[in-house]
């Protein structure tokens, strides 16, 4: 089982709306659920696992479930347009390449991104690319053998 109170664990989700891309069978979203989120809508693009969640969001209540395999920024702008979320929680393992090239005025809409980043090229142009946009960047924290990084932009 992951750490996910270290990885995701570091701001308060009371009261939000979570976008959880790559949240498998819904582990992720129960996480932002117990912690007050008041909706997360989980985007799973495996289908076995997408079937599992739309079972457990039926039971856990306040989740949406969609299939979608994350792999143009149309997909990120949607999403983010439809739902207007607080928070944007990402693991997708490369589907995060893409949130960089969303209009500025789409990806500005949330106040707080938390992302599994799995690229060191990656890694360094969000580290530059979110505080250009007038992010704070906060608990950027490597793990998995430095395989993935957890990076932590929050709005000024």
């Amino acid at each position: 089982m992951e750490d996910y109170d270290r990885f995701y664990g570091k701001i308060d989700y009371g009261g939000k709306i979570v976008l959880d891309v790559g949240c498998d069978w819904g582990s992720t979203v129960k996480f932002f659920l117990d912690r007050g989120a008041k909706t997360v809508i989980g985007v799973e693009c495996d289908i076995g696992l997408y079937n599992k969640l739309v079972e457990n969001a039926s039971k856990w209540g306040n989740t949406v479930a969609i299939h979608l395999c994350i792999s143009r920024k149309e997909d990120w702008r949607n999403l983010i347009l439809s739902h207007n979320p607080d928070v944007v929680k990402s693991d997708c393992e490369g589907c995060e390449a893409t949130l960089i090239d969303v209009e500025t005025e789409v990806l500005t809409r949330v106040n707080t991104y938390v992302l599994g980043v799995h690229s060191a090229n990656l890694i360094e142009r969000f580290k530059k690319f979110f505080p250009s946009l007038a992010y704070e960047l906060s608990h950027v924290d490597a793990w998995a053998g430095d395989a993935e990084t957890i990076i932590y932009a929050v709005k000024k």
